[in-house]
């Protein structure tokens, strides 16, 4: 779709996979299903927060996010304290990486590792892959404007968080065990700076 003002990316995901015009035609994919279910996701650069929930205790649910402003510098985990800390979104290539407002030139990047409690995502600098991610439907499926954050390096695994900090975990290899709790520690609503 082309505006007059800019122009607009439209991409087709099926089950994470972006669809191609040589790929299906659309009463391929859906079949007889007559009223099927599209998200569709405003891409933009620039400034936003993460907004997210903790609901370990259902009875205590309350707001996190994703902050580097008490890191050290890189090669530090981020929390998930909720201080509306800004990232600029990038585009990298089909992806997207966030740079930390607070820390210049360092974003939220994954840490490669097998073990869950190493599999954090800390400050880095770019090097083209582990700051990469692809935003898909929200894991706890609430809201239309929520989204999760799966990473390019190791797909598969989504930005969460968990006991204070932030990792990338895969539902099968996470701190967190319970599947309801870890869904929403992987969902997020990227809030943009004018709306802050």
């Amino acid at each position: 779709v082309v505006s007059t003002q800019s122009t607009w990316a439209v991409k087709l995901l099926w089950e994470a996979t972006e669809l191609k015009p040589a790929d299906a035609t659309l009463a391929d994919l859906f079949g007889a299903v007559r009223d099927p279910s599209v998200l569709a996701i405003k891409m933009f650069e620039g400034k936003v927060y993460f907004a997210g929930i903790t609901s370990y205790d259902p009875s205590n649910i309350r707001p996190v996010g994703i902050d580097a402003k008490a890191c050290a510098g890189e090669g530090s985990q981020l929390t998930n304290a909720f201080t509306h800390d800004l990232f600029v979104k990038h585009f990298v290539g089909d992806g997207v990486a966030f740079e930390s407002v607070s820390k210049p030139a360092l974003y939220l990047s994954v840490v490669e590792s097998s073990a869950s409690f190493s599999q954090e995502v800390c400050l880095a600098t770019a090097n083209g892959v582990n700051e990469v991610f692809h935003i898909r439907p929200a894991l706890n499926e609430k809201t239309d404007s929520q989204v999760s954050l799966e990473s390019a390096l190791a797909p598969g695994r989504f930005i969460c968080h968990c006991d204070g900090r932030i990792y990338c975990h895969s539902p099968e290899n996470a701190i967190q065990r319970n599947r309801r709790v870890f869904n929403d520690d992987a969902t997020w609503t990227l809030v943009e700076e004018d709306g802050a």
